[in-house]
């Protein structure tokens, strides 16, 4: 499990004490933390704690700088067993939820399950009124563009094979990443299932994906419009 972390402090603790609480013990292998440089020294301390006092909690600090999606590439690379699973630890990704995702990954046999805000059962809490019109208009286009029943392609909550991950050739290094984690396993043909899961907003620091920002997610779905298997898989790899 991937828990990117920019200044979190108690939601960092409160994040991994539902992990261990509700995903079994035998489908949890490790937790990575992977913490921006630039966070806190109370974020640090929080977690340097954790890693000491948590059996399966490892601490990475993040190589490549700034953005989120360079934190979520380094924890692929230092992934181990199955599947990986990435969210936040901001709490606006429910741990409870991770129970839901694995039963759906074993009962379907896809190869990835991701969650979907936009679903019956799921939805929004606290999330600004444009950017929520802005975010439904935005699914739609990519549902269209990509010919895909999927309708949440930049919610970073899922749960994917790290022989895939591992395979592909990831480019983009901020939140754009998040789309970009979905659209080339989709480009290769994985088969992926959606949970429906409730967004909480978060209580604890800022976001950093900024507005401006967002133009770059365009760029990601142009890039992968027609994008072919070599175009998406580092040399040599298969998937």
């Amino acid at each position: 499990m991937i828990l990117p972390v920019y200044s979190e402090t108690g939601s960092v603790i409160e994040t991994v004490d539902a992990l261990e609480r509700v995903v079994p013990a035998r489908c949890l292998h490790e937790i990575l933390i992977v913490i921006a440089p630039a966070s806190s020294e109370e974020s640090f301390a929080v977690c340097r704690s954790l890693e000491a006092t948590r059996q399966k909690v490892r601490l990475l600090v993040q190589q490549h700088t700034p953005g989120l999606g360079w934190a979520i590439r380094e924890g692929f690379e230092a992934a181990a067993g199955t599947h990986v699973l990435m969210m936040g630890s901001d709490r606006e990704t429910d741990p409870k939820a991770v129970p839901v995702m694995l039963d759906k990954l074993v009962a379907s046999g896809a190869d990835i399950v991701t969650a979907n805000r936009w679903v019956k059962g799921a939805g929004f809490s606290g999330y600004n009124g444009l950017k929520l019109v802005l975010n439904y208009i935005f699914q739609q286009l990519m549902r269209l563009m990509f010919r895909t029943p999927l309708c949440d392609l930049t919610f970073g909550f899922r749960v994917m094979p790290t022989a895939m991950v591992k395979a592909i050739r990831w480019e983009h290094t901020r939140h754009e990443f998040l789309l970009e984690s979905i659209l080339k396993p989709l480009r290769l043909g994985a088969r992926i299932e959606q949970v429906p899961v409730r967004w909480e907003a978060r209580t604890e620091g800022e976001s950093k994906n900024e507005v401006l920002g967002h133009a770059r997610y365009f760029k990601v779905a142009a890039q992968l419009m027609c994008a072919g298997r070599d175009r998406i898989l580092l040399p040599g790899a298969s998937y």
